[in-house]
C-alpha cells in the first residue's frame, strides 16, 4: 500500500471518529446506538448538501478489508468535561469502529462538513420592523411630550417636530378626544404625524431629510345649501325657532342682527313672526353645521324689520336694510343677548333688601349666574371694581355725554381694566348677585350728562348709509335674496321700516 493511500485512509478514520463523537453529544442526552448503521439513519434525515466521492480515493477492496482504524477517544480531542455523558469503553469503541468501512454509507463521511454548513447558515438575522401606523386618542391632561413618551418616541423626535415652524404650535394645541396618527419608520421614529382636529380639518407633518417636518393644514370642502325657516311665535323665540329648524347659534345671530332696533325682552309678543334665509353646510350628504344668516325679517304686529347680508368691494361684511341703512346702531337695545326684565325703571319701588321705597334708576335683567354681559356701545372703561350696593360693577363712557353702568356681576372679563377701550358687543363681565341683590340679575343704567334715563324708552337709530356707488352694487348683489325673503311672507305687510 502506498503512503498516499495510507494518509487518505487515516483521514477517513478521523472523520468517522469525529462523526461518532458529534452523534454522541446530541442535546438532551440522546446517545448513539451500538451500530454505525443507526447513526447513519439519524444523519440521513438531514438533506445532503455535499458528498465526498469515495471511489475517487482509489483504494482497492482487498486493502479495505484488512484496514482497522485506531479508536479515537474524547480525551485525545481535549473536549472532555465533567458534565459530559458517560463514555464508552475502549473495547466498545473498537468494536464499532472496526466494522468494515465499506459498510458505512457515504452520508457518514459527509456529516462533518454538513455540521459545519449548518452552523454557518443558521445564524438568526436581526429583526427589522416595517413601516407601520400608530393611532392614539388624546386624553384629558395629555400633551405631546407625554404622548411621545407613552409611544416610545425619543426627546429628539419631539424636538425636531416642535422646531418645525409656526404651525408646530398649532400641532401642540391638542384637545381630548382628538386623534393623533403616527407613521413609524423601521427604526422606530415618527416619519409622519397627523392631528385630526375635526371631521373636516387636520394638520399633517411630514419629516424631511434634515429630520425637521413640513407641516400643512388640510380642510375638507363642505357642500353649501341655502335653506329658509319661518315661525309664528306662540311662546318664546327660542322654542319657536327650534321648531322651525334653527339652531341656538342662529337664534343668537338673529338677535344680534336686530339688537339695535328690537328689544327682545319687551317688544316680542305672541303672534309675531319671523322669516330667515340661511346657509347650511353638508358633509357626505349629511348636515354638518349651520352657516350664517343671509337675510331675515321680523314682523312685530305689522311693524317690519328687515336685514340683508352684504360684503362690500373691500371685503367688509355687514347687515343692511333694503334701503342700504346699516343695522349697527350706536347702542344695543339690551346688554344681554336674550333675557327677561325683572324690574323696570321707576321713580318709586319697594327695595327688597332695604325694605323701603326707593327710586330704581335702571333696568334689572334676570338671567342665570354666568350669563355674558356685553357693552352696548363702543367706549372706554372709567371704573371697574366694587362699589356700595352695586357690588362688582363696570362704568363705560361713550363719546362725551353717554355713560352705561353694569352692576351685580359675579366676575369681570380678565381683559377689562380701567382705561381700556371696548367695542360694541364685547363681553365685559358675567351675571351674578354681588352687592345688594336677592338673586342673579344684571342691573343696567343709562346716563346722559350724568342724568339717569330709562333705557327702555331710548332709541338710537343708525345714521350710517351706503354711498350711492356702494348702494347700487348692494342692490344688485342682494336683489335675489330680497325677492326670496318677500316670497316667505304669508300676508301683505301694512307697514315697513
Amino acid at each position: 500500500m502506498t503512503k498516499n493511500k495510507k494518509n487518505q485512509i487515516q483521514k477517513i478514520g478521523l472523520i468517522l471518529g469525529l462523526t461518532l463523537i458529534i452523534a454522541s453529544i446530541i442535546p438532551y442526552g440522546n446517545y448513539i446506538n451500538d451500530t454505525v448503521a443507526t447513526t447513519t439513519e439519524i444523519i440521513e434525515e438531514q438533506p445532503i448538501k455535499e458528498e465526498i466521492d469515495v471511489d475517487a480515493i482509489n483504494i482497492e477492496p482487498a486493502e479495505i478489508e484488512t484496514i482497522k482504524v485506531k479508536p479515537i477517544s474524547l480525551a485525545d480531542l481535549s473536549i472532555v468535561s465533567e458534565d459530559f455523558p458517560p463514555q464508552r469503553t475502549t473495547a466498545e469503541q473498537t468494536m464499532i469502529v472496526e466494522q468494515p468501512i465499506q459498510q458505512i454509507k457515504p452520508a457518514v463521511i459527509t456529516q462533518l462538513k454538513k455540521q459545519e454548513a449548518v452552523v454557518k447558515t443558521t445564524e438568526i438575522p436581526p429583526k427589522v420592523n416595517p413601516e407601520h401606523w400608530l393611532e392614539y386618542t388624546v386624553k384629558q391632561g395629555d400633551n405631546l411630550a407625554k404622548i411621545y413618551k407613552k409611544l416610545g418616541f425619543s426627546h429628539k423626535d419631539l424636538h425636531y417636530l416642535s422646531r418645525s415652524g409656526h404651525r408646530a404650535r398649532q400641532l401642540s394645541k391638542i384637545n381630548p378626544k382628538q386623534t393623533l396618527k403616527f407613521l413609524v419608520d423601521k427604526d422606530g421614529h415618527p416619519k409622519e404625524v397627523i392631528l385630526i382636529r375635526s371631521e373636516i380639518n387636520k394638520l399633517v407633518a411630514v419629516r424631511t431629510p434634515r429630520k425637521f417636518y413640513n407641516i400643512s393644514e388640510e380642510k375638507t370642502k363642505l357642500d353649501v345649501k341655502i335653506s329658509h325657516s319661518t315661525g309664528l311665535i306662540r311662546s318664546s323665540l327660542f322654542e319657536t325657532a327650534d321648531k322651525a329648524g334653527l339652531t341656538n347659534g342662529q337664534v343668537m345671530q338673529l338677535v344680534q342682527i336686530f339688537a339695535s332696533e328690537i328689544d327682545f325682552a319687551l317688544q316680542l309678543h305672541e303672534g309675531d313672526r319671523f322669516s330667515v334665509i340661511h346657509e347650511d353646510y353638508y358633509l357626505n350628504g349629511k348636515k354638518y353645521k349651520s352657516g350664517k344668516i343671509l337675510a331675515a325679517e321680523f314682523d312685530l304686529h305689522g311693524r317690519v324689520y328687515q336685514a340683508l347680508a352684504y360684503t362690500d368691494a373691500k371685503g367688509n361684511f355687514a347687515y343692511y336694510s333694503p334701503q342700504g341703512k346699516s343695522k349697527n346702531g350706536i347702542f344695543l337695545r339690551t346688554p344681554l343677548n336674550f333675557t327677561r326684565i325683572s324690574s323696570h325703571f321707576t321713580k318709586r319701588r319697594w327695595h327688597p333688601t332695604l325694605k323701603r321705597w326707593k327710586a330704581h334708576r335702571g333696568v334689572d335683567y334676570a338671567a342665570p349666574t354666568g350669563t355674558a354681559v356685553k357693552s352696548t356701545a363702543k367706549g372706554k372703561v372709567t371704573f371697574k371694581g366694587w362699589q356700595n350696593g352695586y357690588g362688582r360693577v363696570v362704568f363705560i363712557q361713550h363719546q362725551d355725554k353717554y355713560t352705561t353702568v353694569y352692576a351685580h356681576l359675579s366676575r369681570f372679563n380678565k381683559k377689562i381694566r380701567k382705561g381700556a377701550k371696548v367695542n360694541q358687543g364685547q363681553v365685559i363681565g358675567f351675571v351674578g348677585q354681588s352687592g345688594r341683590a336677592t338673586g342673579p340679575h344684571l342691573h343696567y343704567e343709562f346716563r346722559i350728562n350724568n342724568k339717569h334715563q330709562n333705557p327702555e324708552k331710548l332709541s338710537f337709530k343708525s345714521t350710517t348709509y351706503l354711498t350711492k356707488k356702494n348702494l347700487a352694487r348692494f342692490k344688485k348683489k342682494t336683489a335675489a335674496l330680497y325677492g326670496d325673503l318677500k316670497k316667505l311672507r304669508p300676508t301683505v305687510i301694512a307697514m315697513s321700516k
